[in-house]
């Protein structure tokens, strides 16, 4: 049973029974599913972890995604460094990583 300690809007870390770990930002959870927006899935790359979509074919950035609360075997608080990625990833924002002087 998953206790919902989470707020809406609040990005959490899921790690499902398949071993992959989601990073998304929570909705709700009832009637057996949680409802998240836009989640990622955590993998290895040769330069370290990265995010890649949940599913490949779903309109993840428009709709939410239903997981099936069986599916899930923990939940946590992302990583501060694994969380500022993630709303960078999925911001319309675009952010310079160097300040400069606009003129």
């Amino acid at each position: 049973m998953i206790i919902d300690i989470n707020k809406k809007g609040d990005v959490i870390a899921l790690k499902l029974t398949s071993g992959e770990e989601i990073i998304g930002v929570w909705q709700e959870h009832n009637n057996g599913q949680i409802r998240m927006r836009k989640p990622l899935a955590m993998v290895m790359t040769e330069k370290g972890p990265a995010m890649a979509p949940m599913m490949i074919s779903a309109d993840w950035q428009d709709n939410p995604v239903y997981i099936y609360k069986q599916g899930v075997t923990m939940t946590a608080t992302p990583d501060k460094q694994i969380k500022q990625a993630y709303l960078q990833t999925t911001s319309p924002i675009v952010t310079s990583s160097t300040p400069g002087i606009i003129t």
